[in-house]
Parts: structure tokens; sequence; C-alpha cells
């Protein structure tokens, strides 16, 4: 409250009672107003080193390289699967008679076969100098490991069947989970694919696999509406598949001939054991 004496300026006897008489803030409220501005207690934290060595420091480098010493350029498109797991769950059914449980991968693996061996570019090695082109393909499968992602190869598989990748695939994957790979399983492939649809992921940009030229992945498979050929909706199955090429050696006039193709044979599956 201002001063009464005077003109305003000078406290007198009656101020210094008034203010004495006046109510004060309850200390209590006033502590707990302070305490509740206050900081709370940091908790301790816990930083475990983890030394980046062995496998993972040589994928980690070899994923560094491949981005820095190319020009990568990603591309994708929709496909209708409809078909393609239709034909899958007819083999699943004939799992007995085939003596093994074809999976999409394998299909996919088929069909990339019979793609990339009609595209020189992609079924292609460069160092940089030279492009080394191939006439069978030597397809690159990725493979997830407790190590990290491993690469082991099925040559020739354009002249494969379905079964006999179905079984190449199997063997490789799990001597790469169980860190008994060969030397050099890993070393000479053409083409990578690089399959994520197990898993809520609908697209992607993988970084291609040197000394290669292009990778390909595939998404999940979801259930959309669509158009169909009388002119009504209906349900279908669409993927996302994603090429990545070295834009040095590969244009996008070849990404597109490329995709026509993957698209051709992915819903048309019947072509792909032609």
């Amino acid at each position: 409250m201002p001063p009464s004496g005077g003109d305003g300026s000078r406290i007198v006897a009656k101020d210094v009672q008034a203010y004495l008489a006046a109510p004060k803030a309850a200390p209590a409220a006033a502590a707990a107003s302070v305490a509740s501005a206050a900081p709370a207690a940091a908790l301790e934290d816990e930083v475990t080193q983890i030394p980046w060595t062995g496998v993972r420091r040589t994928i980690a480098r070899n994923m560094f390289n491949s981005l820095q010493t190319t020009a990568q350029n990603t591309c994708t498109c929709k496909v209708d699967v409809t078909e393609l797991l239709e034909l899958r769950q007819k083999f699943v059914a004939d799992a007995e008679a085939l003596g093994c449980k074809i999976t999409v991968n394998d299909l996919l693996c088929k069909m990339l076969g019979k793609v990339i061996a009609k595209h020189p570019l992609a079924n292609a090695t460069f160092d940089g100098k030279t492009l080394y082109t191939h006439k069978h393909v030597h397809l690159s499968v990725a493979v997830a490991t407790e190590d990290g992602l491993m690469v082991p190869v099925v040559r020739n598989i354009d002249t494969l069947t379905l079964t006999e990748i179905n079984a190449q695939i199997k063997t490789l994957a799990q001597q790469a989970k169980d860190k008994t790979l060969p030397a050099d399983a890993q070393s000479g492939g053409t083409f990578t694919i690089t399959n994520v649809g197990m898993f809520p992921i609908d697209t992607g940009t993988p970084v291609i696999n040197l000394p290669q030229t292009a990778i390909c992945g595939f998404g999940r498979p979801v259930l959309e509406p669509a158009v169909l050929p009388d002119g009504t909706i209906g349900p279908r199955q669409k993927m996302n598949v994603f090429l990545t090429f070295d834009h040095q050696v590969i244009d996008g006039l070849e990404c597109g001939r490329i995709f026509k193709d993957i698209q051709y044979y992915m819903e048309h599956p019947e072509m792909i054991l032609a």
C-alpha cells in the first residue's frame, strides 16, 4: 500500500500498523509453490559402449563407400500382386508333392532371374572405368542376421527351377545365421534382391551392393480398392517395388524398361515359370 504521510512520500505509524494487520500468505502454500517449480532430480543414465568391429564395421564401410562412389537414384512402382499371392498359395497347398514350402521371396527371385537377364546394364558390375556385363544372373539375396545384413549369392539363378531356388536360399540363409557361410559365398553377385515384405514397410531406398549397378527391393503387400477390368471396384493386393540404380550406368529410360518387365511378370505370375 502507498505511504499516507505528507504528500504521499512519507511512511507514518499508521502505515506500519496497517501492514502488520494485513493477512499474510500461508507459509506452507508458498513452500509448496517453490517445490513445484523446482526441477525433478535427474535420473542416473546408463551408457553402453559397443565397439564397431568385425562384420558390422565391414558392412558399415561398404555402405558408406557405396553412397560415396556411385550416383545412386531410387524409383518405385506399385504392382498388383493378387495373382502372384494366389499362385503362391497353390504351391503351399502342394508343398508335400513339391518337397518344400515355396515362399513369395522364391517367386520374386525366380522372376528377377528372368527379368535381369534381359537387361545387361543391370546384370553387371562397374569399377568406375569398365563395365562388366554377365550372361547369367548371380543373385545376391539379402539375409538379416544378428551381425547385420549378409548377401549370399545364388549363382546362375536364371537357370534354376523354383524348388532349386528354394533349397539354395534356405541353405545359404541358414549358413548366414549360423556364421558358417563359405568364404566366397558373398562374392561374384551381379544383382541384389532385398525383400522387406514381412515387416510393415511399404517402400525404401536400398543401397547398391558394390560393385553391382542396381538393387531391387520389395515392400509388404497391402489390400487396396482398385478399378477392375469390368469397371467395378474390388479388393486387390498391391506391393511397392523399389529399384536403386547407379545413374553412371543406368538411366531413367532403362529403369522404366526394367520396371515394365517386373510389372508384367508379377501381374502374370504364370509367365515366371514359362
